[in-house]
This record gives C-alpha cells, sequence and structure tokens, in this order.
C-alpha cells in the first residue's frame, strides 16, 4: 500500500470534534417558530352628524312615518327650508358619509306606502320627498301600525346609493329621507301586497 503523500494534511481531529458539538447543540436548540403579527384594522371613526337647531327641528318635523310621513307638500316645503339653513351643506356631506360607512357604495332600501301611492308611483306622477329604510322587517310590519289599519299596504325596495340621501328621519327605525322622483318605478322590485288589516 502507497503510503500518504506528505504534502497531504490530516484531519485535525480537535477541530472536528468542536464542530461537531457545535452542530449538535444546534440541533438540539429549541426552534423558534416565527409568529405574523396580524394587522388589526384601525376602527371607523363614527361620523359626527353637524346639526343646529333648524336642522333638528326640521328633523323632528319629518315624523318618521314610513307607512306614510309627511304629504308630498309638506315633505317639499320641509326639505326646502332644510336646504335653506346655516350648515345644511355640511350637514348634508357628514349625513352621506355616515350613510356610505355604514352601508356602502350601494345598498336596499325598503319602502312601505299604500296602493295609491304607489300607482302613482307607475304613473309617473311626482311624488316629492320620502322615507326609506335598510329594515326589510320594520318596512313589511308597518302596515300593523294602526294609522294604516283599514289601508291597503305595498311594500317595495330598490338599490339606491347614499348620495340619494337628503336628509336623516328616525334613526331607530333606520329611515333615511330621499327624493322619489330620482327612483324609477322599473328599478322596484316585485311588490308585496298587504291586504288591509282590521282593526
Amino acid at each position: 500500500i502507497d503510503p500518504m503523500p506528505m504534502d497531504e494534511k490530516q484531519p485535525d481531529t480537535a477541530t472536528t470534534s468542536s464542530t461537531i458539538k457545535t452542530l449538535l447543540a444546534k440541533a438540539a436548540a429549541p426552534v423558534e417558530e416565527a409568529t405574523e403579527t396580524a394587522e388589526v384594522p384601525a376602527p371607523l371613526e363614527e361620523v359626527a352628524i353637524p346639526r343646529n337647531e333648524n336642522i333638528k327641528e326640521l328633523e323632528d318635523h319629518w315624523a318618521g312615518n314610513l307607512a306614510g310621513g309627511p304629504t308630498k307638500e309638506e315633505s317639499q316645503r320641509i326639505i326646502a327650508n332644510l336646504q335653506a339653513t346655516d350648515g345644511y351643506s355640511q350637514y348634508l356631506d357628514a349625513v352621506r358619509k355616515k350613510v356610505r360607512q355604514e352601508q356602502g357604495e350601494s345598498f336596499t332600501a325598503w319602502r312601505s306606502m299604500s296602493q295609491e301611492q304607489y300607482e302613482a308611483w307607475e304613473n309617473g306622477d311626482d311624488l316629492g320627498y320620502f322615507g326609506v329604510t335598510t329594515n326589510e322587517r320594520l318596512a313589511l310590519n308597518w302596515r300593523n301600525m294602526v294609522a294604516n289599519r283599514g289601508r291597503d299596504m305595498v311594500v317595495v325596495s330598490f338599490e339606491i346609493s347614499p348620495d340619494l340621501v337628503e336628509m336623516l328621519g328616525n334613526e331607530q327605525e333606520s329611515e333615511l329621507v330621499i327624493d322619489g322622483n330620482v327612483v324609477s318605478f322599473h328599478r322596484l322590485s316585485a311588490p308585496i301586497y298587504q291586504p288591509t288589516t282590521q282593526a
């Protein structure tokens, strides 16, 4: 057997042993699991609606009755007075921002009305301003109000955007006031007829 060439170095046993111990120590060490911190979205800042005394009075005067509400003439007068009130522009911007934050860019509105108003809508008559709700159950239950006893009611739904909202109605009833003339009759859902409820 040929002897190992003189210029080939023998392995350093001390160094090799140290390297092995280091590798073994690393292998035995607990593995640190990578943790990812999920980004928690900041809560949306609640939109404050600027209301002066005139605006508060007009909102209160609206009455918020989704089954009927103010007459066409009364609704037009309320909105005209609102639009002429100082601070109306800031109020309207805040109202639409609040609706957009809560409902998105497009949402379903519900309207409970008399058979006569439904037919007027179908005929293209001037409807004036009226209240709608984002609460389907509430709209369907309006026929049970005493004021609606003995009336044939119709419930419809349609898609609107926050830019169509002119005023807040009764907030407990999720009521929004819109100009009924900007919503085409052909955009309405199939009507839900509610026959006369006896007193």
